[in-house]
């Protein structure tokens, strides 16, 4: 998903973040919703993984809600600086359809 997030922004776009601060993934029984924790390292190594994102500002937060207070988050801002991307794009950015209106899969944005 943050490879898809990256290749939308512009050169020099930016991208805020957030995430429950830690190194746990987990799965909430209840919604069956899956939620990825971040620490300052693992964002590093997100935009280094990207290959054209880097971090702008990165800091720890604890969390507003009265009742989990002690429930600290780690905000990122990442920084694009040119993704590589060989989809051929229109004036505004959308991929380039084809004649009869198709989108050309590409298996990525």
């Amino acid at each position: 998903m943050f490879h898809r997030l990256m290749r939308a922004l512009v050169p020099s776009g930016v991208l805020y973040a957030s995430w429950k601060y830690g190194e746990t993934e987990r799965t909430e029984a209840s919604s069956g919703r899956l939620f990825c924790d971040m620490t300052e390292q693992r964002a590093e190594a997100l935009a280094q993984a990207e290959g054209g994102a880097s971090i702008e500002a990165c800091w720890i937060s604890e969390d507003v809600r009265a009742d989990r207070r002690s429930q600290k988050w780690l905000n990122v801002i990442f920084l694009c600086r040119k993704i590589q991307d060989d989809t051929k794009r229109d004036r505004y950015g959308a991929r380039e359809r084809r004649e009869g209106g198709a989108v050309p899969a590409t298996g990525t944005l």
